[in-house]
């Protein structure tokens, strides 16, 4: 991040119950911003015109807090479902093997939301 002018505090990530965004500063103390991300959704449900299919839902949400004022800079939500999906697995599929399945598609939601954040709320170049 170098390139943007900014550093990364040498803080530990913040894990809070609360999603007040002065709390939330006041936790980020040593930093000049805080990257807030809560997951605020997500499931696992059957798909009811295809028996026995699963789909998988993930709702995120992403605010950029100055730490000075306890402001949000920056706020956007991002949900990601499989619902669409042409072959759905089965829930015994998406739990197999330690869950794997369930894990690779909850790691590319992530994902796709994390580069949405990106470019939305930080207005960075896509990847």
């Amino acid at each position: 991040m170098d390139r943007y002018g900014v550093a990364t505090a040498p803080l530990a990530p913040l894990s809070l119950d609360s999603d007040d965004a002065a709390t939330i500063a006041r936790a980020g103390r040593g930093a000049d911003l805080v990257f807030d991300v809560q997951q605020t959704g997500g499931s696992l449900e059957p798909l009811l015109t295809q028996a026995g299919r699963y789909f998988v839902t993930s709702d995120l949400r992403f605010r950029v807090i100055d730490v000075a004022s306890g402001h949000v800079l920056g706020d956007a939500s991002c949900v990601r479902t499989t619902q669409l999906d042409p072959d759905l697995p089965t829930r015994d599929h998406l739990l197999a093997d330690h869950a794997a399945r369930l894990k690779a598609i909850l790691g590319a939601q992530r994902d796709f939301c994390l580069e949405f954040f990106k470019v939305q709320v930080l207005r960075l170049p896509a990847s």
